[in-house]
């Protein structure tokens, strides 16, 4: 959220929110899926809130990282950084209802959404 820089989280802290959704990759093999994990671990974290993160093209780096991110952005690049793109429309800005439309992913489980 806005003024919070990236952080890990656990499952349990989106119990509060009216709308949930779990979803894994179909078809990676375990060495993307790596890879995904190591650039989120490496690239993504502590990184400044900004909604508008990759509107206007590729978002600007510093230090090898991205200088801002929202919570779709920072999934997105991830999987990006593995070749795999999970934005299902192409659009300017990536939004959660994006990785749910994704040929990439499937649902697992999920909670207030149709």
């Amino acid at each position: 959220m806005i003024g919070v820089n990236s952080d890990y989280n656990n499952t349990a802290s989106w119990k509060h929110y009216p709308t949930v959704a779990v979803l894994r990759p179909k078809n990676l093999s375990d060495e993307e899926i790596n890879k995904v994990v190591s650039y989120a671990k490496d690239k993504l974290l502590d990184i400044k809130y900004d909604i508008f993160s990759g509107i206007f093209g590729e978002t600007a780096e510093e230090n090898g990282k991205l200088k801002s991110t929202h919570c779709s952005h920072l999934v997105w690049s991830a999987y990006k950084s593995a070749g795999v793109d999970i934005n299902s429309d192409g659009g300017l800005l990536v939004l959660p209802d994006d990785f749910l439309k994704s040929d990439e992913l499937e649902i697992i489980w999920s909670y207030g959404i149709n």
